[in-house]
């Protein structure tokens, strides 16, 4: 929680830097940190903090779907992001619907976030280096896309394995998250040292 932080931070400090997709990320960052905040608390109180980390899911999802729908190259890549960030949402409000009686649904909702927030930032990626000519490494949505998609298809990848060790391999459970948590570290590591080199508003090429 540290690294994110510090990016809202330094995203604070670079704001009238910032292209729109680079100011929704900030937003999106803004909004994970005060949620990680409140489960923290929550965790050490004792209260279940499942409903908490659901709108955790929707809001930030959102959000980096936002700057992703901002950095696209292309009006037909925008439409394409939103018409998931739109998709999604109604995903969330109907899994929420059809389970709030019966018990917590983020079994399956926190492998769909992450498999979509994976898909936009990949597809902005690509969608950008194709019509970037220039150093497109020095800009802001290459690294934050290449970090979220790092963070979330970890989750992809591990979050079956936590669900199936909990409570049988403690000791793949306690692995498997400190490498998600490394992993997390590195990533919005690499979001602060491009915010950090901002010097100037990015402009689509």
């Amino acid at each position: 929680m540290v690294a994110m932080v510090l990016v809202a931070s330094l995203g604070w400090r670079r704001w009238r830097l910032l292209d729109n997709g680079g100011r929704w990320i900030v937003r999106a960052v803004v909004v994970m940190t005060v949620f990680s905040a409140v489960m923290l608390v929550m965790v050490i109180r004792g209260p279940d903090t499942t409903t908490v980390e659901a709108l955790e899911w929707l809001a930030g999802g959102l959000l980096l779907l936002a700057g992703f729908a901002e950095w696209q190259a292309t009006s037909r890549g925008r439409r394409l992001v939103l018409a998931a960030a739109v998709a999604y949402a109604v995903f969330w409000f109907a899994l929420e619907l059809s389970t709030h009686r019966t018990g917590p649904f983020h079994p399956i909702l926190g492998p769909v976030r992450a498999m979509v927030v994976v898909g936009a930032a990949g597809v902005t990626l690509i969608s950008r280096v194709k019509t970037t000519y220039g150093r497109w490494t020095g800009e802001l949505w290459f690294w934050s896309c290449a970090a979220f998609m790092l963070i979330f298809g970890t989750e992809v990848v591990l979050d079956p394995l936590l669900d199936s060790t909990n409570g049988v391999r403690q000791d793949l459970s306690i692995a498997a998250f400190a490498f998600h948590q490394a992993v997390t570290l590195v990533a919005y590591l690499m979001i602060a040292r491009s915010l950090w080199q901002t010097k100037v508003p990015a402009v689509l090429a």
